[in-house]
């Protein structure tokens, strides 16, 4: 399974997008809290289910960031995770890129 790491979200190819996904429009990932920049799916579909992310890719796609090298995806089904931090065993934190 191809895996991939922008900033601070982590892709990882899946085998299938579950049922009722509903499809964002504008392609944004994940918006940066202290800069405002975005991670971006430019050429594929950005589907989300309550806080889960997927992206469904047919041909080709990028993610793109203004501080962040562009990835480069292949098609393929992807499952899109914002990192977390653990500060202990009881408590997360969400990494802040």
């Amino acid at each position: 399974m191809k895996q991939y790491r922008q900033g601070d979200i982590y892709i990882q190819e899946i085998h299938d997008i579950p049922v009722g996904v509903t499809k964002a429009s504008d392609g944004i990932i994940l918006r940066g809290e202290s800069s405002g920049h975005a991670h971006r799916i430019i050429g594929g579909e950005l589907l989300k289910k309550g806080e889960a992310m997927f992206l469904n890719v047919l041909k080709k796609a990028q993610i793109v960031h203004e501080e962040h090298k562009t990835i480069d995806l292949p098609h393929g089904k992807y499952g899109v995770v914002r990192q977390r931090e653990y500060l202990s065993k009881d408590m997360t934190k969400v990494v802040v890129d």
